[in-house]
């Protein structure tokens, strides 16, 4: 249907009054907008029985020992003002934290308790006390209201510390570096002889893998305590202990009962560092790297198998593995498969007597590929530039040999 004129005219006029009748053209304009609700207090919101940061001073004892500490803007002392380390001080503020948060009970007692603690807020004493199973407030505005540990074991065990709930849970109880023997549950000795690690087990004597020794002598005088226990009980009295160390000065003993550790140089504790060093099996430590260069050497093995013993003795580093590298590498053969290799697990183990080993064979063999893997292996260790390859010329290659053999004599590189 085609549209006069007029009939078009029409159309816009109605569509612009329908535009004016429904547009708001103060829609650009800022409306007001609701004030947003007052910040609730944190004692409001969790439903805190004081605020911590309310609190000036705490009191807690273990027994006939008693711990007084101020807390001075924002920081906690002890009575005489001088300021705590950081493990007394999150010791301090973490108790406060967690008495505040406790839902309490009226009908909780403590039939026998073990040690008291006042917590200060805005000068108003508040006083409890505790046991091994639950806690009260005996004076306060908490004064007939306490908490079972049936419900929560972490606050159990935070109560059972004692004081030593205070002290740092890092333990460093001996040096790596000075130890001389470890005995491990009874079973196996880590020993060190002649300033080398071995592992002794029954009648059976074997080297210790070095970086193995490493890491579990530092975890065994570095570990966490998750927990000390204030009172233990009895202890594991006749218990044959699960691990010694002994050091130049002394030894550490430490029996187990129960998942808790008992030491003559710390409170019992518990630690998974601790669990995790014991599950150590003695084939961790052991240095398997001569049983390796027995099958490196033995003719009757598969290709595969002596190269993979090779490769081995290469990913452990172990200067066990010399002597059996050493015979590969001065074979009087053209077969070069597992001499290459033995020069990589050489270079690996980078030690002054393996380096040794591929410059005097070097200075004996002739041109071959041999020749080169020994030369850049060696002038890799030296930080220098070997630049001759296959195609290089004998009456260059061999001159830039000789001058890698007496800078190597000047300078002999290894650990």
């Amino acid at each position: 249907m085609k549209l006069t004129r007029n009939a078009i005219l029409a159309l816009v006029t109605i569509g612009l009054v329908y535009f004016l009748l429904t547009t708001d053209f103060h829609k650009d304009e800022k409306a007001p907008q609701p004030s947003p609700p007052p910040p609730t207090s944190p004692a409001a919101s969790e439903k805190l029985l004081y605020n911590p940061e309310d609190v000036s001073a705490l009191t807690w004892s273990f027994k006939d020992k008693t711990l007084e500490l101020k807390k001075e803007n924002g920081h906690w002392t002890d009575s005489a003002g001088h300021s705590l380390g950081d493990d007394a001080s999150w010791g301090a503020a973490r108790r406060v934290s967690i008495l505040t948060r406790s839902i309490l009970s009226k009908d909780v007692k403590v039939p026998v308790p073990l040690g008291r603690f006042t917590v200060k807020v805005k000068g108003e004493s508040w006083e409890g006390q505790y046991g091994d199973h639950s806690f009260d407030w005996d004076a306060g505005p908490q004064a007939g209201n306490g908490f079972d540990f049936s419900s929560d074991q972490d606050l159990k065990d935070l109560f059972g510390e004692g004081l030593f709930g205070f002290q740092s849970h890092k333990v460093k109880w001996c040096d790596s570096s000075d130890l001389r023997q470890v005995d491990f549950k009874s079973d196996w000795t880590l020993k060190k002889q002649d300033h080398k690690w071995i592992t002794i087990q029954g009648k059976t004597t074997e080297p210790a893998r070095e970086q193995a020794v490493g890491h579990f002598l530092q975890r065994a005088c570095e570990l966490t305590a998750d927990l000390f226990i204030a009172d233990p009980g009895q202890g594991p009295k006749d218990a044959a202990p699960i691990l010694k160390i002994v050091e130049g000065h002394g030894q550490i003993v430490v029996q187990r009962d129960n998942g808790i550790y008992f030491s003559n140089q710390i409170p019992a504790f518990k630690s998974r560092d601790l669990d995790d060093l014991m599950t150590t099996n003695l084939d961790d430590i052991k240095d398997p790297s001569l049983e390796e260069g027995k099958v490196a050497l033995d003719p009757s093995k598969t290709t595969p198998e002596r190269l993979a013993a090779i490769r081995k003795i290469k990913d452990m580093r172990s200067v066990a593995g010399i002597p059996a590298l050493k015979t590969i590498v001065f074979e009087d053969t053209n077969l070069d498969v597992y001499r290459y290799e033995a020069v990589d697990a050489l270079a690996a183990i980078g030690t002054k007597e393996a380096f040794k080993i591929i410059a005097d064979r070097l200075a004996q063999i002739g041109r071959s590929g041999f020749e080169l893997r020994m030369a850049r292996a060696l002038s890799a260790a030296m930080g220098r530039a070997f630049k001759s390859d296959e195609k290089t010329p004998e009456n260059i290659r061999r001159p830039e040999v000789n001058d890698l053999l007496d800078a190597y004599k000047k300078n002999p590189p290894g650990r």
